[in-house]
């Protein structure tokens, strides 16, 4: 069920420009992330009728514990200053665990993850370093591919 690179990028869009049509009242109003990226998941879901459409989806059948996470160079943290204290002595990789703002892509397997959309609302003065990171290590077959391409 692989679709093309161009059909996804074509249906992101359409997904964007009916957020923008039809819940408009969301980024007018600065309200919450969270609320923004569950109605462009639902645009995402109509669009995409063969695939899961899930907000905030942590799970992994691949790690032991069936959670996903992700790895990244301590120097990498370190350079952007998103290191954290408790990782300060620990090895070269950090693990930590994710939780993509919207994926799509079909539950209890890894070969058919679609589409990975992490959101920040230009009114969020936070880095996004960390999130572009993290969508790096998800495609990038170093820091363990989650089969995103």
């Amino acid at each position: 069920m692989n679709l093309s690179d161009a059909t996804t990028i074509k249906r992101l869009h359409e997904s964007m420009k009916l957020l923008i049509s039809e819940d408009f009242h969301l980024i007018e109003h600065d309200l919450s992330e969270q609320s923004i990226s569950h109605k462009l998941a639902e645009k995402l879901q109509w669009l995409f009728p063969k695939y899961n459409v899930d907000c905030e989806y942590n799970g992994n059948v691949f790690e032991e514990n069936g959670k996903k996470r992700i790895t990244i160079l301590k120097n990498d943290l370190r350079n952007k200053n998103l290191l954290r204290k408790n990782e300060e002595d620990l090895s070269d990789e950090i693990c930590r665990s994710v939780f993509p703002d919207i994926i799509v892509h079909i539950r209890k397997e890894n070969g058919s993850n679609l589409l990975i959309v992490e959101m920040k609302k230009s009114s969020n003065n936070t880095s996004r370093e960390y999130d572009t990171m993290k969508l790096k290590a998800y495609t990038n077959n170093y820091y363990g591919n989650q089969h995103y391409e």
